[in-house]
């Protein structure tokens, strides 16, 4: 079986990503389509490590965030937020906001996906910082203390609304 497929299989039984529709096919090949728990994630206890930025980078031209609470999910970078902070102030006053004490959440796949620390990645890239910490979340913990399974009390409680 190929990593895909076992990855597939893997979360077979997993909550998808309710958004899924609108995610752009750059970001499709990058992150599952599952839904997860962000309060879980946060609850695990790993260490933080230092990851150089230059290995997350490129994640700061995907489009994950919408630019205003009218607009499409999924249709700004955090690159253009750096490149027309006026424009997108809300995200430019989340970014400066942001605390860089705290580490990024990512998910160990075939490259490091940010799973949460977007705007901390785009202050850490601004302020020239060569690194940033983080906790990695390897991919078998993602799937069994983080993702929303289908047969859990919250998926039976959305599927009841």
């Amino acid at each position: 079986m190929s990593d895909e497929a076992d990855e597939m299989d893997a979360f077979r039984h997993a909550n998808p990503f309710a958004l899924w529709h609108a995610v752009p096919p750059a970001l499709r090949s990058v992150v599952p389509n599952v839904s997860w728990d962000r309060v879980r994630m946060h609850a695990l206890v790993s260490p933080a490590v230092a990851i150089e930025v230059d290995e997350l980078r490129w994640q700061l031209n995907m489009p994950c965030w919408r630019s205003g609470p009218e607009e499409p999910h999924f249709s700004l970078s955090p690159n253009q937020v750096r490149q027309q902070p006026e424009r997108f102030a809300r995200h430019w006053q989340r970014t400066s906001d942001s605390d860089l004490r705290f580490p990024i959440h990512v998910l160990r796949r075939d490259q490091l996906i940010i799973l949460d620390g977007m705007h901390r990645l785009l202050k850490a890239e601004v302020q020239a910082m060569q690194t940033i910490r983080a906790h990695i979340v390897e991919l078998a913990v993602f799937r069994e203390e983080v993702v929303e399974l289908a047969n859990s009390a919250a998926f039976r409680a959305d599927a009841d609304r």
